[in-house]
């Protein structure tokens, strides 16, 4: 095993190395020392009790070769995934609580899937140490956890004074350090369970700038010329930030999916709604509310509308939030704001 500890060792090494020579190239910024010496003094106390006390005395060093296989596999996954994350970001990383002079707001690669993904990778790479070496290192990886947590906390407060409308979005969006949710429900129980049995889901929604009803392949010939019009317009829409759609499809392809959600519909598993004009009765855009299952918000709301009728944008947004405030069932939910 002494070998096992070696590559360890190498490997950290090496990622530290890395670390520092890279750190060299990223863009002038200034640290609050005072928040960064009290969390370290912290953490420095703590450690200087647990040495007094003993707490890394008697431990002895894995034997297992499944448990060594294992932490190496999270030991890799977690280094190259801080390694990804640092190449994505490039010159705008910083060390932590670091305040760039010219801030840019990463949203893309890994943080896509957590705002934080270097200390996500770091801490997930300290865990594979532990598994593989000894589970004392827990103790190293708690304390990182709660530098990190702390970190990010300041850091985020930061970003929002910066970027005051995109940056609260994209945290509705995403998660801070895990991907996913530890849920007390199954993700099934709350598809399931969606709206409440004896919920009799409204039918529509009228204004005098625009109607709602549900969505389905009868909408099919008005709906794909109002989307296909108006796909940059669409794009840039909030709540689109991934560029998964709009995307290009034939209208048999659209007459399907339109099906799909008049099924959803149907079964109670999301609701979607077409949106009209009072007058001429042609589609003008569309709203989506579906659960949002690894989240703490009950349901999500999308929405967009055509090109041609972008003004309707914000009273649509502001009609169907009073909505689903008034009418429906959910204690929170998600809509991108607009202006």
């Amino acid at each position: 095993m002494r070998a096992l500890e070696f590559v360890f060792a190498v490997g950290w090494a090496a990622f530290w190395l890395y670390w520092l020579v890279a750190a060299f190239s990223m863009k002038r910024g200034r640290v609050p020392w005072s928040r960064e010496l009290r969390i370290r003094a912290v953490i420095a106390v703590v450690v200087i009790l647990l040495v007094r006390f003993g707490a890394f005395r008697g431990h002895r060093l894995n034997t297992d070769p499944w448990r060594a296989g294992i932490g190496l596999v999270l030991f890799a996954l977690g280094l190259g995934f801080a390694i990804w994350a640092r190449m994505h970001i490039g010159r705008n990383w910083g060390t932590p609580m670091t305040q760039k002079d010219e801030p840019e707001l990463v949203k893309s690669g890994p943080y896509h899937l957590v705002r934080h993904p270097i200390y996500s990778g770091i801490l997930v790479a300290g865990v594979g140490t532990a598994v593989a070496l000894g589970w004392v290192w827990l103790t190293a990886v708690l304390l990182a956890g709660v530098y990190f947590l702390y970190s990010a906390t300041v850091e985020e407060r930061y970003l929002t004074e910066q970027f005051p409308d995109d940056y609260p979005v994209y945290k509705r969006s995403t998660k801070m350090l895990m991907p996913f949710r530890l849920s007390q429900r199954l993700m099934i129980d709350r598809m399931a369970e969606f709206v409440p049995p004896d919920f009799d889901v409204p039918l529509g929604l009228e204004t005098s700038e625009f109607v709602l009803e549900p969505l389905g392949p009868e909408h099919n010939e008005l709906d794909y010329d109002a989307w296909t019009s108006s796909m940059e317009h669409i794009a840039a829409t909030p709540g689109y930030p991934d560029g998964s759609w709009p995307r290009a499809m034939t209208r048999d392809e659209n007459r399907a999916d339109l099906q799909r959600h008049a099924d959803d519909f149907r079964t109670r598993k999301g609701f979607t709604y077409t949106v009209l004009d009072p007058a001429g009765r042609d589609v003008i855009g569309c709203v989506y509310i579906y659960p949002l299952t690894d989240s703490d918000y009950d349901a999500r709301a999308l929405s967009w509308v055509r090109k041609s009728h972008a003004h309707l944008d914000t009273p649509l947004w502001r009609a169907v939030s009073e909505w689903l405030e008034s009418d429906w069932p959910f204690a929170t939910f998600e809509y991108a704001h607009r202006a």
